[in-house]
């Protein structure tokens, strides 16, 4: 689930993004085993700028952790609402790298517009 890819690229003021919330779990299970086993994953994620979402929308509860680069795990394109992640980040940031085949998990590298 690109855990691994993201430990070995991750670096210390980057984002990255979990959509869908349901697969924090295993996500982190291979990103950081120690945080894996504390009681409470999002608060120890977060100080590693790590974050998942239910919907685009969520994002606006941590932007302003947002520095230059985001690293987003999307393992649906659009929501409830029929937006996605990257739809919602699209007025800032720009896709510079994203996997082949998008319907079922992706990982999409974005830098801010004019990096």
């Amino acid at each position: 689930m690109f855990a691994n890819t993201v430990k070995d690229l991750k670096q210390k003021d980057d984002v990255v993004i979990i959509n869908t919330a349901d697969d924090t779990n295993l996500f982190t299970y291979y990103f950081d085993k120690k945080s894996f086993l504390k009681k409470n994953l999002a608060d120890e994620l977060s100080t590693q700028n790590v974050f998942s979402i239910r919907e685009a929308a969520d994002i606006k509860n941590f932007e302003g952790n947002f520095r230059n680069r985001i690293i987003l795990i999307q393992q649906f394109q659009q929501n409830a609402s029929g937006h996605s992640a990257v739809d919602y980040l699209s007025s800032q940031y720009e896709a510079y790298f994203q996997t082949g085949d998008t319907s079922k998990i992706s990982l999409v590298f974005l830098r801010r517009k004019g990096q």
